[in-house]
């Protein structure tokens, strides 16, 4: 025998079943990241490495301490935050605080990228960050992720190809557009239209070395060019010998 519902009455029911099936109790939670540190000496022995590893798979290796933390200590410190973020964790990106090079979800810090480490790495700072960001959002993902595609994959202002030029000694000290004052020994640059606090990756077309700057001036007012570098972020990519390099930019955040 057929049955028939009241008007409206089919649709509400079909409700209530969806909503049983995606009750949180009976829809399995993922299971939280496994964020371990494992340490190891280094080959003289005069001090040791913190490798971090989400899942079983290391993301981070701190190989150097500061003024105020070993690098153990540090490595303990970003575990931490990652433990924190959890799953967040995936979305992160490189970028800048201050004149640092960082790691970050969002506003909130994972790592920062000091120097000595890098050349330890055998790299700049903005080249660790991005194999960082890359080890970190493959272990969350569970697949090869890269920063690199999420950027091109934004399109907010579009890849840019042009001439950089860089500007510092005689500058250093005086006025930005955005109100700061300009230090050519950080990693800021000067754009014609990008909103200042923008963060972008600036890759050399002749070495293919790579800096990441945050903008907080404007220009350059040569029509030929497209950025004008700090003299911190024009040495980080060759700059600084011949002045002016073809570059490609890309928006970060």
């Amino acid at each position: 025998m057929e049955t028939f519902y009241p008007k409206g009455m089919g649709r509400l029911i079909c409700c209530l079943l969806l909503i049983i099936l995606v009750s949180p109790g009976l829809v399995e939670a993922a299971p939280d990241p496994i964020i371990t540190i494992v340490t190891t000496a280094r080959p003289e022995g005069t001090s040791q490495i913190g490798e971090i590893a989400v899942n079983g798979v290391p993301v981070i290796r701190m190989r150097a301490g500061t003024t105020h933390y070993s690098s153990i200590e540090r490595a303990e410190i970003v575990a931490a935050r990652l433990r924190q973020l959890g799953e967040r964790a995936r979305y992160c990106l490189p970028g800048i605080i201050g004149d640092a090079v960082v790691v970050k979800t969002g506003e909130d810090l994972i790592v920062t990228v000091d120097a000595k480490t890098a050349t330890l790495n055998g790299c700049s700072r903005t080249e660790l960050a991005l194999a960082w960001v890359d080890n970190l959002r493959s272990a969350f993902a569970g697949t090869p992720q890269s920063a690199r595609e999420t950027v091109r994959s934004r399109g907010r202002e579009g890849t840019q190809v042009g001439i950089a030029s860089w500007y510092g000694p005689g500058f250093h000290g005086r006025g930005t557009a955005s109100g700061e004052t300009f230090d050519q020994n950080a990693l800021t640059a000067a754009h014609r239209t990008l909103p200042f606090g923008t963060v972008v990756l600036v890759t050399s077309q002749n070495n293919g070395r790579q800096v990441l700057v945050r903008i907080n001036d404007r220009g350059p007012w040569m029509k030929d060019r497209v950025i004008d570098l700090s003299r911190a972020a024009a040495k980080e990519i060759g700059l600084t010998a011949f002045g002016i390099a073809p570059v490609t930019i890309e928006v970060i955040n």
